[in-house]
């Protein structure tokens, strides 16, 4: 019965973006608008409170300065529910940004990102914000908003005492999960080599756990979306869930919302647990959306002032 319980996140999940396709699409374009910008602001206030609440609880907290304390308090809001949720909200933000809002807020998200400490965090959200401003980041606008949001990061970081724990944090040899993940990683694959094709079955990673167990970290998940499903569902369910996924991303495409599944697949290399709530929902608001229809001065006919 273990995978009744370990799925049912996911069932949920799925359930919760069906239940927002229905009840978008049968919004008018302008409500569906404003339903939109209501999530990106609604989220952004959110992170912005917990993290400056995260902060003032940091300085407070005396000796005990580490990057855990820091960021207990981030479990607030109904957004997320660790550092790496924080930063995977807010690359989903970065692409409704860029798609609906003006795109200087990104270069705050981008900030709130380094402010998380979140190494998958920045690492897919800098990608993301290279690759929506492309060859354009050599205007000078868009050179200097990002030279201020590093400067403004490092000022941060020193005004509160934090550069020792960023240091920490960010040093691959002072970080012990990360030796501890790899490690769940290497298990992880062995499990699917196992069996190829079907892999050990639902929860066959945490129920086959002490048959590949070499030390290091116990936990039921390997901290690699991908490696999860190959090792549980093998190349079937794999290529079952590739194909959900490619379906999806055609249809978000056609509206300029692809990199939505391209951030979330992203953050799959990183996170064990991708089954996020308001990601589906967002998806499933976003399939349901409908998009103004193009002006015709956009056409290809010639307007008649223009023949």
């Amino acid at each position: 019965m273990k995978f009744l319980l370990y799925y049912a996140r996911v069932i949920k999940s799925f359930l919760v973006g069906f239940l927002g396709y229905l009840f978008f699409q049968r919004l008018s374009t302008d409500l569906q608008y404003k339903a939109i910008r209501f999530f990106f602001f609604l989220a952004i206030i959110s992170i912005l409170l917990d993290t400056v609440y995260s902060l003032y609880y940091y300085t407070t907290i005396g000796t005990d300065k580490s990057v855990w304390a820091l960021y207990s308090a981030l479990k607030v809001s109904f957004l997320y529910a660790d550092k790496n949720m924080v930063a995977f909200t807010i690359s989903l933000l970065m692409v409704l940004s860029n798609r609906f809002f003006n795109r200087r807020y990104m270069f705050f998200l981008w900030f709130l990102t380094i402010v998380s400490l979140s190494r998958s965090g920045i690492l897919v959200n800098t990608i993301l914000l290279f690759y929506f401003m492309g060859f354009r980041l050599i205007k000078p606008s868009l050179l200097i908003a990002l030279l201020i949001t590093l400067i403004f990061s490092v000022i941060l970081v020193y005004a509160l005492d934090l550069s020792q724990m960023f240091m920490d944090r960010l040093s691959l040899n002072k970080d012990l999960s990360m030796q501890g993940r790899l490690g769940l990683q290497k298990m992880g694959i062995a499990m699917w080599l196992d069996a190829p094709l079907t892999g050990q079955g639902l929860s066959g990673f945490e129920q086959n756990f002490f048959d590949f167990y070499e030390g290091g970290e116990e936990t039921p998940f390997p901290h690699n979306f991908y490696i999860y499903i190959l090792s549980e569902q093998g190349l079937v369910g794999f290529m079952l869930l590739s194909a959900i996924f490619l379906i999806i991303w055609l249809k978000l495409f056609k509206k300029q919302l692809g990199m939505l599944i391209g951030a979330y697949l992203m953050f799959g290399m990183f996170l064990f647990n991708m089954s996020e709530y308001h990601f589906f929902f967002l998806v499933g608001l976003l399939l349901a959306f409908k998009p103004k229809p193009e002006p015709l001065e956009n056409s290809l006919f010639p307007t008649i002032s223009g023949q």
